[in-house]
């Protein structure tokens, strides 16, 4: 029976040992690609109420009346 837990214990430090390193890896290239995509995601995205329309003529209200 501790031949089967010792194997349990090893297996499981194994199993955090390897995975520690690799999550530390893994994550900031998981944020990077996220990042990359959001922004890119943000630069064609046309549907905002507050974006203007570049084409439509400027409302000019700021000008005295002459």
């Amino acid at each position: 029976m501790k031949h089967i837990a010792a194997a349990i214990g090893f297996v499981a430090v194994a199993f955090v040992s390897l995975a520690v390193p690799v999550w530390m890896w893994i994550r900031p290239l998981v944020c990077v690609i996220h990042l990359v995509i959001v922004e890119s995601r943000k630069g064609n995205d046309d549907t905002d109420e507050d974006s203007e329309d570049d084409d439509a003529p400027a409302d000019d209200k700021t000008e005295a009346p002459a």
